[in-house]
Formats: C-alpha cells, structure tokens, sequence
C-alpha cells in the first residue's frame, strides 16, 4: 500500500507550495506513517501535519496540481519495456506541454514549473 503515496521529496516539495489537503498519511522523519496504522488522537495527528509534510496519494498530488496550480499531467501511454505508464505534463495557461515521463518525474517536472 506504501506505493500508493508520493514520495518523501515530493511530499516536502508540495507542502512547500502551500498543498494543504486531508491525507491518510503523513512523513514523520522522512518515513511514511499510515493514518489507521497510528493510534492517536485528533489534535496529536494535526500537530503533526502542521510540522510535517503530509502524504498524498499519487493521484490526490496530480488532481491538486491540475485544480490549485493549472498544470495537468496526463497518462499519454504504456511503455512495455519500462513496464511503466508515462505521463505528460501541460501547462494548461499556456497551453504549452513539458515531454513525456514516469509517474515520479512527471510530477518533479510539475512542481519545477511552478517555481
């Protein structure tokens, strides 16, 4: 299930562009801690979101970017010797696209854009 989530570099990355949205996990010291697999309470989980960098699923970070910053990232086909699905990543502003690359570095391209 851990591969369900972003990466710890692209969690901080995120959270630096102000993503603020409801996760089921959360990087405390840069490891990956699950919501249901934590027992806590209410305020010690928000406590740690505000000094961590929540965990959002690879899906939830590209519906994020598309809705809050306006670059899509579009799965445009299957790469069988990779054994990968790439993704290419649009501007949507500027109707302008940025080439073709895994999950991961789709999004690291996003998040350059924006800065």
């Amino acid at each position: 299930m851990k591969d369900q989530f972003v990466t710890y570099e692209i969690a901080k990355k995120l959270k630096e562009l102000g993503f603020n949205e409801p996760c089921f996990g959360i990087y405390s010291n840069g490891k990956l801690v699950i919501e249901d697999q934590w027992t806590h309470a209410t305020n010690e989980w928000t406590m740690m979101e505000s000094e961590n960098p929540t965990a959002p699923l690879w899906q939830q970070a590209i519906d994020w970017l598309s809705d809050k910053k306006d670059i899509g990232i579009y799965e445009c086909f299957f790469h069988p010797t990779m054994k990968e699905r790439i993704y290419t990543v649009k501007i949507h502003t500027l109707n302008q696209t940025s080439g073709n690359f895994p999950r991961e570095a789709a999004i690291l391209k996003a998040l350059e854009l924006i800065k």
